[in-house]
């Protein structure tokens, strides 16, 4: 969870910058992922992942935005998305009615007791 809502903030700050107009397109740049400190028995993404994807999910349709085949740290960042077009999704990336998200395969031995708190942070540009 977020304080406030930045992505609100961009799409106010997006309208503002493009006079009005609605965007042509709006691009996610990068996304870094973060185990949170409030972590419980886990410290790193290799404890419990075995390999993770990046997706971004709307009412109709889930999209992969980046796989890690063997995630290793506790920060790991996409510099750039490399799934799939974001065509599909245009209309919620301009309305803000999407979700980002991660998912992936676990490790087979996995601590019995952990509780995993994942930051996500992405960085979006629009272009007229």
């Amino acid at each position: 969870t977020e304080e406030g809502n930045p992505y609100a903030d961009f799409l106010g700050t997006m309208e503002e910058a493009l006079g009005d107009a609605a965007p042509g397109a709006i691009e996610i740049h990068s996304i870094a992922l973060h185990v949170h400190s409030d972590s419980k028995g886990v410290s790193d993404f290799a404890t419990v992942f075995a390999n993770l994807d990046v997706f971004i999910s709307t009412k109709n349709t889930t999209l992969t935005l980046g796989h890690i085949e063997t995630p290793t740290g506790s920060t790991i960042r996409l510099a750039e998305t490399s799934g799939e077009s974001l065509d599909s999704v245009q209309r919620e990336l301009a309305n803000g009615s999407f979700e980002l998200g991660v998912r992936g395969q676990t490790q087979p031995s996995i601590p019995d007791d952990f509780d995993l708190e994942i930051s996500l942070e992405a960085r979006f540009s629009a272009y007229q």
